[in-house]
């Protein structure tokens, strides 16, 4: 798969066919550990505001317990032309 290609099909704005889409604009990742095993587990929570901004907290955690955060900024907008 091309690089572009490959680009338009991981964004939800260019892979699908909806009113509004919601671009990825910011993510942090904390670790006060490494983690441990192979797997990380997510305990995810998102909250949206009235005007279509939000956030998504996630602990991340393996077999020994929390190993850090990860933070998401979330925005959905209508698609122009939609």
């Amino acid at each position: 798969m091309a690089p572009g290609r490959h680009r338009q099909t991981a964004s939800p704005c260019a892979s699908r066919r909806r009113s509004g889409c919601s671009p990825n604009v910011d993510l942090t990742v904390h670790l006060h550990r490494r983690p441990e095993g192979g797997w990380t587990g997510l305990d995810t929570t998102v909250v949206f505001g009235p005007s279509g901004q939000g956030l998504t907290s996630t602990v991340l955690h393996d077999v020994r317990g929390p190993v850090g955060r990860a933070e998401q900024i979330l925005t959905v907008r209508p698609i122009p032309g939609a």
